[in-house]
């Protein structure tokens, strides 16, 4: 008691002169990352955080030295009955910065806040990671990838148990299962977005398993100093909440905001663009050597299987088709090397197919009940047997890891010459990839592309730049037929385009969607696709035009170089050009990551030809 007196004492009478003191810390890096301060068109500053709970003045979100005052004047207040609602005990971090700064008496400590206290004891965080999901192409919103926050405990290394640790995950409150509605107020940040704390594996058990994305792990290069301030500031965050933006102020750019508050210096945020593909964050980790300080790697369950599958010689392979066909006992397993690796792989391909089944409450007890007797089964066949089993290396994955891409933007120059003459295009992408681009870091046999635009310049000798393509959304998705995965491809693709074949050349909206099976591997695949072509021609007596039929193709895909050919015969809704056939051939070689030379050619029937040569440069 009698020490709280002479604090209170000491910033009575001292206070205006030492703690009071203004010295523009509440202008520094550190405090306006801390309380998420942005800069204004008009020269102010306004926060990102919307939660009124989170300022201490009344005009705090948008006056950093208001703020920093009422900090300074609450945090030093007398004590009052619960402890774990001053504002001290609230605002830990705060607490760090200011006595930092020696804006606070350096006897104020955080001992008496019991709440904080536990929180603490209870993550007992050794490190601190950031995590990248890979591409989960199947989900739209997971398309693009996820990043989220690994807290590495102590416990978790003592018992060399990952799954012990924590995750902190930025995600949107989704108030609506309308799919408009949901894109609607994911663009215009109409969702409200917060911190989580959760136990790891839940994150493990979503990503991992169900949706088998491979979980890259970064860890950063925090002192016990920063990591202390990054589990006070998480404790903050509880009181926190921010306008949800799905292509800008998204999970990806508050984790790199959370890492800002912690290590200013780092300036994390620069290396945004507008749009925050999750990728970028990770590249955003790379801008120096300090940042990261081990990287770590967890393979899906698809990943896993996928790999094994590779290593497996043909008494493996075929002992492998025998037990998902069920004609190979588990008892028969022999207690080798060989057999044994075939049954953990076969392990493997059984929690794979039921990724789902202990998690979605709307499944049939039938099937819960036949998982849990199947890898009873399994479990009981494999504590009989003893040998090691084969060893698989990673490193072929590892080296096509995230960090290991291209930029996700991109501008692209090139000369045609077609039937009608020649021009100059000139095209822009936002985001993010598209499956002739250098396959490392991204999904294999893969697009994913999000706004891109595309001009023409002295087309057919009208001296002017033209806006001749606003592609909205290209995804693809090819993913081989495996013994153990009877996937399906497809690919959709829809915006406004002129139509080359017609005089009139107003941008006419298109849609065209292709589903089918293909087969290879990572890197070379062929295939056969339902297709069909939708368009609607503005200021034309054909009007909406409806194309449809078989489509060949293939792609090879390296890291040096890459070509897709296809070729596609169609039927249409019109009678002078019902039957049409296009060929289509585009190869690249990539001469590094920045930059890729492209050929290419095209054929509509008898009626237009094109041929291309350009250069992607990605940035």
């Amino acid at each position: 008691m009698l020490k709280q007196v002479i604090i209170i004492i000491s910033l009575l009478i001292l206070g205006p002169y030492t703690y009071g003191q203004q010295s523009n810390i509440e202008f520094s890096s550190q405090f306006l990352s801390l309380m998420r301060y942005q800069k204004t068109l008009f020269g102010g500053y306004q926060s990102a955080v919307k939660s009124k709970e989170y300022f201490l003045a009344k005009d705090g979100m948008t006056n950093p030295t208001s703020e920093l005052n009422a900090s300074i004047r609450e945090i030093t207040s007398p004590p009052i009955k619960d402890m774990n609602k001053h504002p001290k005990c609230l605002f830990p971090a705060r607490v760090k910065f200011l006595k930092k700064y020696k804006k606070i008496p350096s006897s104020i400590n955080l001992k008496d806040c019991e709440v904080y206290q536990a929180f603490v004891k209870k993550l007992s965080v050794d490190s601190v990671s950031l995590i990248f999901s890979s591409y989960f192409i199947e989900k739209p919103a997971s398309t693009f990838g996820h990043t989220f926050l690994r807290l590495r405990s102590k416990t978790s290394i003592k018992q060399n148990n990952d799954l012990l640790d924590y995750g902190v995950d930025f995600s949107a409150q989704v108030d609506t299962v309308n799919p408009i509605v949901y894109g609607y107020k994911g663009i215009t940040g109409g969702f409200k977005g917060e911190f989580t704390l959760m136990p790891y594996y839940v994150k493990v058990k979503e990503y991992n398993d169900m949706e088998s994305r491979d979980l890259w792990d970064y860890e950063l290069n925090l002192s016990d100093n920063e990591v202390d301030y990054f589990q006070a500031h998480l404790y903050e965050m509880n009181r926190a909440y921010f306008d949800y933006y799905y292509l800008s102020e998204n999970c990806s750019y508050h984790i790199l905001a959370f890492l800002d508050a912690i290590k200013p210096e780092w300036k994390l945020l620069e290396e945004l663009g507008i749009a925050v593909p999750p990728v970028d964050t990770v590249y955003a980790l790379y801008k120096n050597d300090e940042i990261i300080r081990n990287v770590k790697f967890r393979p899906a369950s698809y990943t896993k299987i996928n790999l094994n599958i590779k290593n497996m010689d043909k008494y493996q392979s075929s002992l492998f088709q025998n037990l998902i066909n069920k004609r190979y006992q588990l008892s028969e397993i022999k207690n080798n090397e060989s057999d044994i690796f075939v049954l953990d792989t076969y392990n493997l391909y059984v929690d794979f197919e039921n990724a789902e089944v202990d998690t979605t409450t709307t499944l049939a007890n039938k099937e819960k009940l036949e998982y849990r007797k199947q890898k009873f089964q399994i479990n009981k066949a494999r504590s009989k047997l003893t040998a090691r089993p084969k060893q698989i290396s990673y490193q072929e994955v590892y080296d096509k890891a995230p960090h290991k891409g291209h930029l996700t933007g991109r501008f692209d120059i090139r000369n045609n010459v077609d039937t009608n003459g020649d021009y100059l295009q000139i095209g822009w992408r936002g985001a993010l990839h598209d499956k002739l681009d250098t396959p490392n870091g991204f999904l294999p046999m893969s697009t994913t592309e999000l706004f891109s635009l595309e001009f023409t310049y002295n087309k057919y000798q009208d001296q002017q730049f033209r806006l001749s393509e606003v592609r909205l959304a290209n995804i693809e998705a090819y993913r081989p037929v495996r013994s153990f995965a009877n996937n399906i491809s497809f690919q959709l693709e829809v915006g406004y385009k002129e139509r080359e074949m017609f005089s009139n050349r107003n941008l006419s909206p298109y849609l065209d969607l292709n589903i089918g099976q293909v087969y290879g591997s990572d890197s070379f695949i062929f295939g056969l696709l339902a297709a069909t072509q939708n368009a609607y021609i503005y200021n034309s007596n054909l009007d909406y035009i409806l194309s449809y039929g078989p489509k060949l193709f293939f792609v090879y895909s390296h890291d040096k170089y890459s070509i897709h050919s296809s070729y596609q015969y169609l039927f249409r809704n019109q009678s002078k050009f019902n039957k049409t056939q296009e060929v289509e051939f585009e190869s690249r070689y990539h001469l590094n990551k920045k930059m890729s030379f492209k050929i290419g050619y095209e054929y509509l029937d008898k009626f237009y030809q094109q041929g291309y040569a350009g250069l992607n440069l990605f940035y």
